[in-house]
């Protein structure tokens, strides 16, 4: 031998990029096949609308006034949406326990 290998050596090459060739056509197919087929009004996808908050300002405002505006934000980030009692009661937790780790603290 003269120091360079047969082609028959790199066979795994040879199988490895045939395989890696069928996958991006069958993926190709598959997506012409998608565009054919699927009417345009299904496949477009609109931006979700901006979503209010969580809860009327009228109900958030004294909630803020009582509990802070750090814990009404993180107790509607938790609660489901337009959950009244939900924000007020996490966010009285979450007052609570900030007050008892700053007593324990001193």
């Amino acid at each position: 031998m003269n120091g360079y290998q047969s082609s028959a050596d790199y066979s795994w090459l040879n199988a490895i990029t045939s395989m890696m060739a069928t996958v991006m056509a069958v993926g190709f197919v598959v997506r012409i096949m998608q565009r054919m087929l699927v009417p345009e009004e299904l496949s477009t996808r609109k931006a979700p609308e901006l979503l209010p908050a969580t809860i009327p300002w009228e109900a958030k405002q004294p909630l803020m006034e009582r509990y802070g505006s750090w814990a009404v934000s993180l107790a509607e980030a938790r609660c489901p949406r337009n959950d009244v009692d939900c924000v007020e009661r996490e966010a009285r937790i979450l007052y609570e326990t900030a007050q008892y780790r700053r007593a324990r603290r001193a």
